[in-house]
Protein backbone atom coordinates (compact mmCIF):
# COMPACT_ATOMS: atom_id res chain seq x y z
CA UNK A 1 0.00 0.00 0.00
CA UNK A 2 2.79 2.45 0.86
CA UNK A 3 4.62 1.53 -2.36
CA UNK A 4 1.47 2.19 -4.39
CA UNK A 5 1.05 5.67 -2.85
CA UNK A 6 4.72 6.53 -3.53
CA UNK A 7 4.31 5.44 -7.16
CA UNK A 8 1.29 7.72 -7.61
CA UNK A 9 3.18 10.70 -6.17
CA UNK A 10 6.21 9.94 -8.34
CA UNK A 11 4.15 9.82 -11.51
CA UNK A 12 2.33 13.04 -10.58
CA UNK A 13 5.65 14.70 -9.73
CA UNK A 14 7.23 13.68 -13.04
CA UNK A 15 4.16 14.90 -14.91
CA UNK A 16 4.27 18.24 -13.07
CA UNK A 17 7.96 18.71 -13.83
CA UNK A 18 7.42 17.95 -17.52
CA UNK A 19 4.49 20.37 -17.65
CA UNK A 20 6.58 23.13 -16.06
CA UNK A 21 9.45 22.53 -18.48
CA UNK A 22 7.16 22.67 -21.50
CA UNK A 23 5.40 25.84 -20.32
CA UNK A 24 8.72 27.56 -19.56
CA UNK A 25 10.02 26.70 -23.03
CA UNK A 26 6.80 28.00 -24.59
CA UNK A 27 6.99 31.27 -22.63
CA UNK A 28 10.64 31.79 -23.60
CA UNK A 29 9.84 31.08 -27.25
CA UNK A 30 7.02 33.60 -27.14
CA UNK A 31 9.28 36.19 -25.54
CA UNK A 32 12.02 35.65 -28.13
CA UNK A 33 9.51 36.41 -30.89
CA UNK A 34 8.26 39.49 -29.05
CA UNK A 35 7.22 42.33 -31.33
CA UNK A 36 6.19 45.81 -30.29
CA UNK A 37 6.09 49.39 -31.49
CA UNK A 38 8.59 52.00 -30.44
CA UNK A 39 8.82 55.70 -31.21
CA UNK A 40 11.83 57.65 -29.97
CA UNK A 41 13.30 60.94 -31.08
CA UNK A 42 16.89 61.77 -30.12
CA UNK A 43 16.81 59.45 -27.13
CA UNK A 44 19.91 58.76 -25.07
CA UNK A 45 20.93 55.24 -24.03
CA UNK A 46 19.12 55.39 -20.67
CA UNK A 47 15.86 56.53 -22.29
CA UNK A 48 16.12 53.79 -24.92
CA UNK A 49 16.81 51.11 -22.29
CA UNK A 50 13.90 52.31 -20.17
CA UNK A 51 11.48 52.04 -23.11
CA UNK A 52 12.70 48.58 -24.13
CA UNK A 53 12.57 47.23 -20.57
CA UNK A 54 9.07 48.63 -20.09
CA UNK A 55 7.76 47.15 -23.36
CA UNK A 56 9.56 43.80 -23.31
CA UNK A 57 10.22 42.74 -19.73
CA UNK A 58 13.90 42.18 -20.54
CA UNK A 59 16.61 43.85 -18.48
CA UNK A 60 19.89 45.19 -19.80
CA UNK A 61 23.38 44.29 -18.65
CA UNK A 62 26.23 46.54 -19.70
CA UNK A 63 29.37 48.16 -18.31
CA UNK A 64 31.06 51.51 -18.45
CA UNK A 65 32.88 50.55 -21.64
CA UNK A 66 29.70 51.20 -23.64
CA UNK A 67 30.23 54.42 -25.57
CA UNK A 68 27.05 55.95 -26.93
CA UNK A 69 27.95 58.02 -29.99
CA UNK A 70 24.69 59.60 -31.12
CA UNK A 71 21.03 59.79 -30.03
CA UNK A 72 18.55 57.16 -31.15
CA UNK A 73 15.64 58.12 -33.37
CA UNK A 74 13.37 55.19 -34.14
CA UNK A 75 9.83 54.78 -35.31
CA UNK A 76 8.97 51.11 -35.73
CA UNK A 77 5.59 49.45 -35.60
CA UNK A 78 5.21 45.85 -34.40
CA UNK A 79 8.88 45.10 -35.00
CA UNK A 80 10.74 42.15 -33.46
CA UNK A 81 12.98 43.00 -30.53
CA UNK A 82 16.13 41.94 -32.41
CA UNK A 83 15.33 44.34 -35.28
CA UNK A 84 14.71 47.21 -32.87
CA UNK A 85 18.07 46.57 -31.21
CA UNK A 86 19.87 46.28 -34.58
CA UNK A 87 18.48 49.59 -35.77
CA UNK A 88 19.13 51.35 -32.47
CA UNK A 89 22.77 50.27 -32.29
CA UNK A 90 23.62 50.69 -35.99
CA UNK A 91 26.73 52.86 -36.16
CA UNK A 92 27.12 52.87 -32.37
CA UNK A 93 29.94 50.32 -31.98
CA UNK A 94 27.69 48.39 -29.62
CA UNK A 95 26.83 44.72 -30.03
CA UNK A 96 24.06 42.89 -28.19
CA UNK A 97 23.13 39.38 -27.22
CA UNK A 98 19.74 38.25 -25.94
CA UNK A 99 20.17 35.67 -23.19
CA UNK A 100 17.10 34.44 -21.29
CA UNK A 101 15.57 37.59 -19.73
CA UNK A 102 18.57 39.83 -20.36
CA UNK A 103 20.00 41.89 -23.18
CA UNK A 104 23.78 42.02 -22.83
CA UNK A 105 25.53 44.99 -24.43
CA UNK A 106 29.22 44.98 -25.37
CA UNK A 107 31.43 47.63 -26.84
CA UNK A 108 32.91 46.88 -30.25
CA UNK A 109 36.34 48.21 -31.10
Amino acid sequence: MIFSTCNQYSIKGIFLILLLMISTTFIQAQKADLSFSIHLKKANLKEFIFEIEKASGYSFIYGEEIIFKHPITLSLRKAPLSLILQKAFAGQNISFKINKNHIILRGVL
